[in-house]
């Protein structure tokens, strides 16, 4: 059951009763194996839950391999990037962030 092409669907956009100036978004990641995602922050908190697979996930420098029903919270503008080795990786991300920016920056 290969993933044959990268896919990242937004499945949710919304702001939040308790602090209406925080927009949350709900994300789908699915990556092919040897798969790159560039480095990049967000303008808020991050949180992935690897549904399937593994990847290496680069967080401010350091590198830490994630598996399989791993979660792990990415901090505020922090600059991190996935990439899938051997096997492909599925993903839900769950994003709480300054409303109106962009979900991602790139960074060189």
């Amino acid at each position: 059951n290969s993933i044959e092409l990268l896919k990242l669907e937004n499945l949710l956009r919304d702001s939040l009763a308790l602090a209406p100036d925080v927009e949350i978004v709900l994300s789908y990641l699915e990556m092919p194996d040897t798969t790159d995602l560039p480095a990049h922050y967000h303008p808020g908190e991050e949180f992935v839950y690897v549904i399937e697979g593994s990847g290496e996930l680069t967080l401010e420098g350091k590198k830490t391999v994630l598996k399989e029903g791993e979660f792990v919270k990415i901090p505020f503008k922090a600059v991190h990037s996935f990439r899938t080795i051997d096997q492909h990786a599925r993903a839900v991300v769950f994003r709480v962030h300054e409303p109106g920016q962009p979900d991602r920056i790139l960074v060189e």
